[in-house]
């Protein structure tokens, strides 16, 4: 549920607005990916009115691939371990969130950036941060539980 949440929530981060006339992948998505993921495995597509997703495995990790509707390539994703993230931005975790448990961390890679989103979690709250490359900690979503 929670890799669910932090996956909409970046899709929407990151994607431009486009009109959505059927459920078909583009060409152009599929050969992108083809030539970004040679020997990917288990490839599902998915498409809404806004994005282009495929899931796979890809070096024995699942992982995530964001096409906007013309098929060029948004990003990617993949659940990284706490050792992955900044140091920076993760003493500003412990230091700040000291009262909620770290449930998942993911990076967001694309042409101009990589960034990394966790879930951290208390008995009121669920937040989804933004850590970037420096380390810099926003919150990106803050559900009242």
């Amino acid at each position: 549920m929670k890799h669910v949440l932090i996956t909409l929530t970046l899709a929407a981060a990151f994607t431009l607005k486009s009109f959505a006339g059927n459920n078909t992948v583009n060409y152009m998505a599929e050969q992108h990916f083809t030539a970004a993921f040679k020997g990917a495995t288990n490839v599902e597509w998915k498409v809404n009115a806004d994005y282009v997703k495929a899931i796979f495995i890809y070096d024995g990790q699942k992982q995530e691939a964001f096409y906007d509707l013309n098929g060029k390539a948004i990003g990617t994703t993949k659940a990284v371990t706490v050792e992955r993230l900044p140091e920076n931005g993760l003493q500003t975790i412990n230091k700040k969130y000291r009262n909620y448990k770290l449930v998942e961390a993911i990076e967001f890679n694309n042409d101009d950036e990589t960034a990394y989103f966790v879930t951290v979690d208390s008995d009121t709250k669920t937040l989804i941060l933004k850590i970037s490359e420096t380390g810099a900690v926003t919150t990106v979503k803050n559900i009242i539980k």
